[in-house]
């Protein structure tokens, strides 16, 4: 020592300064003796605080008491630590992880703590702490007390339990007590540092206290449970209590491992003027895999009048006695986000608090969002009361899993808002909507004539957060009762409708209440009434709209008519209520229209604001910019006040009519332009061809759509169907012939060989061809001729067998038979009809005119009009009426000549049919 001094005076002469080593002391008895020694011989603990407050620098006191456990009982209050120094329990041989030296207060006498520091910048770590006593007034029977110095760091000891973290030996006040001391760390910031086990003590797990108490880290540790966190050895008031300072940390977001289970009280609360709190990457009320409940008796987390705190990210708060977490008394500022509420780590399963998930009671300004799960609690997912104003509910999952796709209902509500809270906002638009679905009872509740002023728009309301899937709430998807007044749900801004489907009940349930406003909303496949004003069901019009009741029980509009265009949708009604008032009606589209006949309101379609005459009614048409996507269409009417009336009768909408498609027939491989003509078209429309989509759809006006033909079988006739956003559709039967392969649009055949074929007199010759130049045999010449004449649908009476070359039955010869005995033909001779001969075309004259005229028509006798047809010759006379009834120019112009002897083929037998019967 006298060397070192003797250097230390040499620097100091040379003006330089000299850094004073750290000394380490070593205590290796458990006795309590205080002679001021401390050495290789024997150093009590209390001894080694001594020599380290007097030895400048900053110490450590270890410990080599034999090996294995060994327990340290004062027998009265330990020397205040003045100097820093790291007082280090892992030092003691057989430490294996968890401490072995206990420091026993059952002896130090009431008024002592297991350690006071006032140094600062110290280290306590491997002891357990248990059984210091109470003096009273309050003072002592803490674990450890930090005051005034700052920066200390309490890491893996046992403060109020036994050696083996199983069994409670509760100090009688706190655990820990940070008093006006700053920047300290209770527990770990990285996995290599160990957890505190703070539990089973009469009053809190660890208290922050004192103005100056700021800027603390509490993470890592188990408060209120056993070292494994299986079980419940709780503090007797509160896990952690903050009662002032700023900038507090409990838990960490990225360890996610502190556990605050089993206390007495609350698991953190946070009151008084303490602010800036985070409360981050706690288990709050469960064990340590987040499977089973281990309630704290209070809240999870309370904040009793503080402001500016931050509850979040990833806490699991659930499994609580009372609420998840509870704002009171005024707290306000404050923001919970990024939580678990009442559900098992997965977010999966049940593991609700027993009363709220998240409550704010008469307390303004906090934010519960985003982010938030809050499903499974024993009452209401949220509650806004007594009181409760300017609160902000946005981007939280409320009754439902973590994938948002089963229910875990809250018991009751999802959202309460009661007790006279005002001006609140449950929702927002785009991202900060809420999903409120799978609840007991209703999505939201407004409750009590006081709560007024209140906002809710924006949510999905018994859906998914697609509304793709339902998620239905048990009761209504909103409910008014007790009076309350002057609410909105929805609103005229974008962003601000709601979804509110697929639920139990009610879409909207005012049961009494003046004033709320429903506005925007998408509100459908409900259970029951889209909008219900009490009593129950639909409420009729009265006569001047005089009556008192919810929403003063305000009339709905009358809807007449429904024209279309394009892109708009006008709509014809009339509106009775009191004289000379303004109203903002609202128009809905439904697919479905309710069981009542009254709707509900699938899809916003504009609005219409309109003024009643002195004898409260007004007639109107609004015109509305948007197509009506849904069959049916409905209304509302809102009053100057907000009050909102039931959804009209359902009116019909008119669905699309085709009259015609131009041209009407193109190759089948596609990609002919087409322009279709009908009525109430209505931009969006689908058009299909055969079955399959058209190209490049334009809808160009309420009368005409624009298409390109798709892709189709060749030689078939096709359907043309036009189908509007409404799903309403208009079909034109065999509105498009996909040509022939062997017919194209160029064939001097096409137009005739289409007629027949619209007609139905044949439908080719197969593989979609026509075989516009095979010859027409006498058989399908029968065919030809029968359903020319009688039509598609004509069916012959059933053959008897007349010719010999002719079997009965046959695919034939039921025709044969009956263009016999209609006298058109009486064979080829012999007996026989020779159905397998091709038609000449001298015979074609025959039988056209005999099916057309009957088979007594004679026809004026020939004068010699072709070369090659003499008077007299067979079938001269027919040949040239046929001629004269410009039904053939024959077979050449210059000489003209017929060629009687030529067989016909079924190009130049489609030409025949069409201008003989005058085909269309």
């Amino acid at each position: 020592m006298r060397t070192f001094l003797r250097i230390g005076c040499a620097l100091l002469a040379l003006g330089l300064s000299a850094a004073i080593p750290a000394a380490t002391f070593t205590v290796n008895s458990n006795t309590d003796t205080a002679d001021g020694l401390c050495n290789a011989a024997h150093c009590s603990l209390r001894e080694a605080i001594d020599a380290a407050n007097a030895a400048a620098g900053a110490d450590t006191i270890r410990f080599i008491i034999g090996s294995g456990p060994r327990t340290i009982q004062p027998t009265s209050a330990l020397p205040t630590i003045t100097d820093p120094v790291t007082i280090d329990g892992t030092t003691q041989p057989g430490f294996s992880g968890t401490p072995i030296i206990e420091l026993d207060g059952s002896l130090a006498g009431a008024g002592s703590n297991g350690l006071r520091i006032s140094a600062g910048s110290s280290l306590v770590t491997g002891l357990v702490i248990n059984r210091f006593l109470v003096s009273f007034p309050a003072n002592g029977g803490n674990g450890i007390l930090l005051e005034s110095g700052a920066g200390n760091e309490i890491r893996g000891n046992y403060i109020g339990t036994n050696i083996a973290g199983s069994a409670e030996l509760g100090n009688a006040a706190d655990g820990i007590v940070i008093s006006g001391s700053a920047g300290n760390l209770i527990g770990r910031t990285n996995l290599a540092n160990r957890i505190n086990v703070i539990s089973g003590n009469s009053g809190n797990g660890v208290r922050i206290t004192g103005g100056d108490a700021n800027q603390n880290v509490i993470a890592g540790n188990r408060l209120g449970t056993n070292a494994a966190g299986t079980g419940d050895l709780g503090n007797g008031i509160n896990g952690v209590a903050v009662s002032s300072g700023s900038d507090n940390v409990v838990g960490s977001a990225t360890f996610g491992d502190m556990l605050i289970a089993g206390n007495g009280g609350d698991g953190v609360a946070i009151t008084g003027s303490a602010t800036g709190t985070i409360v981050q990457g706690c288990y709050i009320g469960v064990n340590a895999s987040v499977t089973t409940a281990l309630a704290n008796d209070g809240q999870g987390v309370n904040i009793g009048g503080a402001s500016g705190n931050t509850v979040g990210p990833a806490n699991i708060i659930s499994g609580n006695l009372q609420s998840g977490v509870l704002m009171i008394g005024g707290a306000s500022g404050n923001t919970v986000a990024g939580n678990f509420v009442g559900v098992d780590g997965t977010g999966a399963a049940p593991l609700g608090n027993a009363l709220n998930g998240v409550i704010a009671s008469g307390s303004n300004g906090n934010t519960i969002g985003p982010n938030n799960l809050i499903s499974g609690n024993g009452t209401n997912g949220v509650r806004l009361r007594s009181g409760a104003s300017g609160n902000i509910v946005k981007s939280n999952v409320v009754g439902v899993n973590a994938t948002i796709t089963a229910a875990i209902p809250n018991v009751a509500e999802g959202i309460q808002v009661n007790d006279g809270a005002t001006n609140n906002t449950v929702g927002g638009p785009g991202p900060e909507r809420n999903v409120i679905s799978g609840n007991g009872s209703n999505g939201v509740l407004f409750l009590d004539a006081t709560t007024t002023g209140n906002i809710l728009q924006g949510n999905f309301i018994g859906t998914n957060a697609t509304a793709s899937a339902a998620l239905p709430n048990g009761a209504s998807g909103v409910a008014v009762q007790a009076d309350a007044s002057s609410n909105t749900i929805g609103g005229t801004a974008a962003g601000t409708k709601n979804v509110i489907s697929l639920n139990a009940g009610r879409g909207v349930f005012v049961e009494s209440g003046t004033g709320n406003a429903i506005l925007g909303n998408t509100i459908s496949y409900n259970g029951s009434l889209g909008i219900d004003l009490g009593p129950a069901g639909v409420t009729p019009n009265d006569a001047g709209d005089p009556d008192p009741g919810a929403n003063l029980l305000q009339n709905f509009p009358l809807l007449s008519s429904i024209v279309l265009d394009a892109s708009s949708t006008q709509v014809q009604g009339s509106l009775n209520s009191l004289p000379s008032a303004s109203y903002r009606i609202e128009f809905f589209a439904n697919l479905v229209c309710d069981a009542s006949g009254n709707g509900q309101g699938q899809r916003p379609l504009g609005f219409a604001d309109r003024a009643t005459d002195p004898g409260g009614n007004v007639a109107f048409v609004a015109a509305l910019p948007v197509a009506a996507t849904g069959p049916w269409i409905t209304a509302t009417a809102t009053d100057a006040a907000g009050n909102t009336s039931e959804f009209s009768a359902c009116i019909p909408v008119p669905g699309p009519s085709v009259a015609s498609i131009t041209p009407t027939s193109g190759p089948a491989a596609g990609g002919t332009p087409v322009s279709i003509s009908g009525s109430n078209f209505q931009t969006g429309a689908a058009v299909k061809i055969g079955g399959v989509a058209a190209g490049l759809v334009s809808v160009v006006s309420g009368v005409e759509v624009d298409a390109s033909t798709p892709s189709l079988a060749p030689g078939t006739l096709n359907d043309v169907v036009v189908t509007n956003p409404s799903s309403l559709s208009g079909t034109l039967a065999g509105g498009w012939m996909a040509d022939f392969a062997d017919v194209p649009q160029a064939s001097l055949f096409h137009s005739d060989v289409e007629k027949v074929f619209r007609n139905g007199i044949t439908a080719g010759c197969g593989g979609g061809n026509y075989c516009v130049g095979s010859a027409v045999t006498r058989a399908q010449m029968a065919v030809f001729l029968l359903k020319a004449e009688h039509g598609s649908a004509y069916t012959p009476p059933p053959c008897t067998g007349i010719f010999t070359d002719v079997l009965c039955p046959g695919p034939f010869t039921d025709w044969i038979e009956r263009l016999s005995a209609e006298g058109v033909t009486a064979g080829c001779g012999g007996g026989n009809y020779c159905p397998g001969n091709a038609v000449t075309r001298a015979q074609m004259a025959v039988f056209l005119l005999k099916t057309l005229l009957g088979s007594a028509y004679v026809p004026p006798s020939a004068v010699g009009v072709f070369g090659d047809v003499q008077v007299g010759d067979f079938a001269a006379d027919f040949i040239e009426d046929l001629y004269g009834r410009a039904i053939t120019g024959g077979c050449q112009a210059s000489p003209l000549l017929y060629c009687p002897l030529a067989a016909v083929t079924r190009g130049q037998m489609a030409v025949f049919i069409v201008k003989t019967f005058s085909l269309p």
